[in-house]
Order: structure tokens, then C-alpha cells, then sequence
């Protein structure tokens, strides 16, 4: 039977923890900004909170200075306005209009309240007058921007490219207002992105899934993305589209429409590549356009406020700084594997029918992969297992990834293959995922890769880092 590497590495560290606070702290970095050469990139970021009565919007605002300062770091000329009326609002278009002239790229960020009218998209200003869901055509005509008035005076400019983001709630019809914001086609040499797909809503705050910051979903993972090296703008979006579905559990899935030819790059830059957010499970929490008191969403326990510290990242040939980003990372893929293992632990007929209804959410196959592999509120059935761990594995997921890894590593459920475990292994570890490097590390500690001391060394520091981390914040709630 093999020796878990973990636990030999935890009573290791027993001896070392009066140092790890020192070794934690030596360590911190921030990464710097990225920014691609200069040219001549335009942005207009507008963030309306500050709606009156039940329509208040807790992130907005927060969203339109996290998007503004990104997009300030990647070298736009960015003007950030906040709860803006509609005659500030037009202003605001007027500025970005006539600095569009020219223009290389022009990006065009849109958080708060929009929905569609007899085909018609409105954003809504604050200080409208009226509540929204009272809001008939006739009204929003005469207080709100038609986003396309946006589009056509920005277009006219002629810039080189035109993105225009817009992070709005998109619930079904408000009064007679009609449905959702409906989805218009992209011109040739602009991108439309939405936050949320039709008939669905967008949640209003990360705190929601556990994460201790005042941004909605679409924001915190687009700003994330678009910082990384070598960002592009259609790579950005999709990654954030993939991570906003995850951790929503399919609730709020954003949608793209591009008519770019081509791409946009944002960033260029040496460092690696920034792994995947970790996708978390979906809980009660507000989603644009409801009123407050009202949530969307199945409760599964909400995850832990995640303060995660820079730090370094330790593996491959030694010591290289890491970003917080990375760090945070590599903390929610610990949350998760926790949320999943209680959820196996402590499923219900009802969570169980909730999981296999599906069967595109890589979490969920995850969590039936666990329950069918140790026989927990179902038959033990190993062949199952293996079965929802390879089709999570295979969309890049590396909870999924290391647990295959894990089982043809040991033999347990499958034909033992080194092989096969280092590549499952190797694309979970590439992710900052902690136990996929530790796991990572014994493999080829057994198998005689590199230097075994080098091995052991790496991967005591790689758990000294998650400890120090994880010390610096709560537990994950059950």
C-alpha cells in the first residue's frame, strides 16, 4: 500500500511550523502590470449602483473601478464615471465618441440595470424616477440610453476595434418592459459581450461564493483574465465565460458576439500563463435586477472569504514569484475540493438527482465520481467513477485530473499506468492545484525522475505555502 506523500509531508512540516510565517512573508510579491505597448486605446467605464429603494446594486460601481484600473494598467486612456443620470450618462458617450476618432481599440463597459423593449436594449441611469420594474417602453425612451445610440455614435468614430462589455442583470420582463436584453450582432470590427446569457440573471457580488470582494462574477474574472500575459480579448471573455458558468453552477453563463477579425491583444509579457479560477459551487445571493431580500439560486454552503496573499510559487527549477492571483488560485481549488468531499459525504437522494441532472457541470461528475468510488449514498461502482472522473477530467478540471491522476498512480480502480498519472497529474498541478503537485512530486519520486531530494524539498515548500496561506484565513464552511 503506498504511503500518502501528504501526511509524510505534514508531520515534516510539524517539526518546521515556527518558520512558516517567516518563510510566508520573505516570500510575498506582487506581480506588475503587464501592459502592451503604447497606442491609442480608449475606455469608458460607467458602473451604476446608486438606484433608488429596493433597485440598489451592490456592485456596480466597485465593478466599473476594478474594470477602469485594469484597463488603466493594459495602457488605455480610461474615463471611469459612476451612478451616472441620463443627461451624464450621454456626456459620457459624447467623451468617449470624440476620443474614439482614431482610435485603436475602444472599450466601452456597461455595469448596473439594462433590458430589452420592443427590440430595443436600454441601460438604465439612476435618478430615472421610477421604479424599475415599472418602467414601461415609452418611459425608458425618455430616461434611459438605447445601448445601441452607444454603438452608432462610437462606430462613426471609426476606431480600429469596438468592445463593448455590458455586465447587466437581464431578468425576465419588468412591468411592461418587456424580456431580456435580446442579442444583437456584432458589426465588422466590433465584439459584443453580455454577462449573462438570455432569460437568466447575473449574480451581484463574489461574496455570494465565498470570496471577500464587492465585484459581480463577470467583472472579478474578466479583470483577472485580461491582466494575464499575453491576454487577448476574445481569450479573456472566453475564459470568463467558462469560470462565470462553473462557479454559478450554469445559473449565469455570459455570451459573446464578435465581428473582430481577427483578435485584440491587451497584454504582453514573459511570465507564464495564469491557470484557471478554481469553478465553485453556486449559493443564495443577489442577482441584478432583483430586488434586495430576493435570491437566486440553489444553497450549497457558501465558501470561505478568501483573503489570499501573494506569494511565491515553488516547483519545476526552483523559485519564481507568483502573483496573488495564482496564490488565490491555488486557495479555491483547496475550497473546492472540500465543498466537494462534504457534498459526497453528505449527499441526499435530492443532491443526488441534482447532480446527475448535470451532466456538463465537471464539479457535479466530480462529486459522483467521489460518491461512486468510496460507495457514499450509492452502490460502490469503481467503474462509474472512473467514468465521471475522465469525462471532468477531460474539461480541463483539475480536481477531476488529479483524482484520475490518483487512481492509476495506485492501482486501485484501474490498471496502474505512470504514464497516464503524470499526464492527468502534470495538467492539474499546471493549475496551481496543491495537491496535484504533491501528488506530482511523489510520482516521480518513485519513478526515479530528477533528484529525490530536489523532489522532497520542492514539495515540502509547496505545502509550507498552502499551510501559510490557509492559516491567514477562515475555514471552509460545510
Amino acid at each position: 500500500m503506498r504511503v500518502s506523500f501528504r501526511r509524510v509531508l505534514l508531520t515534516l512540516l510539524c517539526l518546521a511550523v515556527a518558520g512558516i510565517a517567516t518563510c510566508a512573508d520573505a516570500a510575498s510579491s506582487a506581480a506588475p502590470a503587464w501592459p502592451m505597448p503604447s497606442g491609442a486605446k480608449v475606455a469608458l467605464v460607467i458602473g451604476n449602483s446608486a438606484y433608488a429603494g429596493a433597485d440598489r446594486l451592490l456592485s456596480p460601481a466597485n465593478d466599473a473601478r476594478l474594470i477602469g484600473e485594469t484597463l488603466r494598467q493594459l495602457g488605455f486612456d480610461t474615463h471611469v464615471s459612476e451612478d451616472l443620470s441620463r443627461d451624464e450618462f450621454n456626456g459620457a458617450v459624447d467623451w468617449l465618441a470624440a476620443h474614439a476618432q482614431g482610435a485603436q481599440v475602444v472599450v466601452f463597459y456597461y455595469a448596473g440595470h439594462g433590458f430589452e423593449a420592443s427590440g430595443d436594449n436600454f441601460l438604465v441611469p439612476v435618478r430615472a424616477g421610477v421604479p424599475i420594474n415599472a418602467m414601461t417602453r415609452a418611459i425608458l425612451l425618455e430616461r434611459a440610453i438605447r445601448l445601441d445610440m452607444v454603438r452608432t455614435k462610437v462606430k462613426a468614430a471609426q476606431p480600429g476595434s469596438f468592445i463593448a462589455l455590458i455586465d447587466a442583470c437581464r431578468v425576465p420582463s419588468r412591468g411592461g418592459a418587456g424580456a431580456a436584453l435580446k442579442r444583437e450582432s456584432a458589426a465588422r470590427g466590433e465584439l459584443i459581450a453580455y454577462s449573462t446569457a438570455g432569460q437568466a440573471s447575473a449574480y451581484d457580488s463574489m461574496r455570494t461564493f465565498g470570496t471577500a470582494v464587492d465585484d459581480g462574477p463577470f467583472a472579478y474574472y474578466l479583470s483577472m483574465y485580461m491582466k494575464a500575459p499575453n491576454a487577448t480579448i476574445k481569450g479573456a471573455l472566453e475564459q470568463t465565460q467558462q469560470q462565470v458558468s462553473d462557479i454559478t453552477r450554469g445559473q449565469q453563463r455570459p455570451w459573446i458576439e464578435s465581428g473582430l477579425i481577427g483578435d485584440v491583444t491587451l497584454a504582453r509579457a514573459a511570465p507564464p500563463n495564469l491557470p484557471a479560477p478554481a469553478p465553485l459551487a453556486a449559493v443564495e445571493g443577489q442577482t441584478r435586477g432583483q430586488p434586495r431580500g430576493q435570491t437566486h439560486g440553489q444553497n450549497h454552503g457558501a465558501l470561505p472569504q478568501q483573503n489570499a496573499p501573494a506569494a511565491a510559487n515553488f516547483g519545476g527549477a526552483g523559485t519564481v514569484a507568483a502573483d496573488a492571483a495564482a496564490q488565490q488560485r491555488a486557495d479555491s481549488w483547496d475550497d473546492a475540493e472540500y465543498r466537494l468531499t462534504m457534498s459526497a459525504q453528505h449527499s441526499s437522494a435530492a443532491s443526488i438527482r441534482n447532480l446527475r441532472g448535470r451532466p456538463h457541470d465537471p464539479a457535479a461528475l466530480t462529486t459522483l465520481g467521489m460518491m461512486a468510488e468510496e460507495g457514499l449514498g450509492m452502490p460502490r461502482d469503481t467503474r462509474a467513477a472512473l467514468a465521471y472522473y475522465r469525462r471532468a477530467a477531460q474539461t480541463n478540471y483539475p480536481i477531476a485530473q488529479t483524482l484520475l491522476g490518483e487512481a492509476y498512480f495506485e492501482g486501485k480502480i484501474v490498471n496502474r499506468d505512470y504514464d497516464e498519472a503524470e499526464k492527468w497529474l502534470a495538467r492539474a498541478a499546471a493549475q496551481d492545484y496543491t495537491r496535484a503537485k504533491l501528488d506530482l512530486a511523489q510520482l516521480r519520486a518513485e519513478t526515479g525522475q530528477g533528484d529525490a531530494a530536489r523532489n522532497l524539498a520542492e514539495a515540502m515548500t509547496t505545502m509550507m505555502n498552502s499551510m501559510a496561506r490557509q492559516s491567514r484565513r477562515p475555514p471552509p464552511v460545510q
